[in-house]
């Protein structure tokens, strides 16, 4: 029996509504001086900006098709306690 298409879903969405999880594209690693900043990531999985604001690189990257926004993690594992 041949199976048909799922109906008004797009391609990418397919596999989440067959019940298969759909896993995010593999970004390689960013360097350490990014650290705690928002990234601008092309489809391909390079760097096109970063900025201390998300503003700051949407600004940037408003030509771009396909961008993908990330704040990355801070290098600090605890914040700092006042005294």
């Amino acid at each position: 029996m041949k199976r048909k298409g799922l109906p008004n879903v797009a391609p990418s969405l397919a596999g989440k509504a067959a019940g298969r999880p759909i896993k995010p594209p593999a970004y390689p690693k960013p360097p350490r001086e990014l650290a705690g900043k928002w990234v601008a990531w092309s489809n391909s999985g390079q760097i096109l900006a970063s900025g201390e604001t998300l503003a700051e690189v949407t600004r940037a990257t408003v030509d771009q098709p396909g961008v993908s926004y990330e704040r990355l993690p801070s290098l600090q594992r605890f914040p700092a306690h006042p005294r």
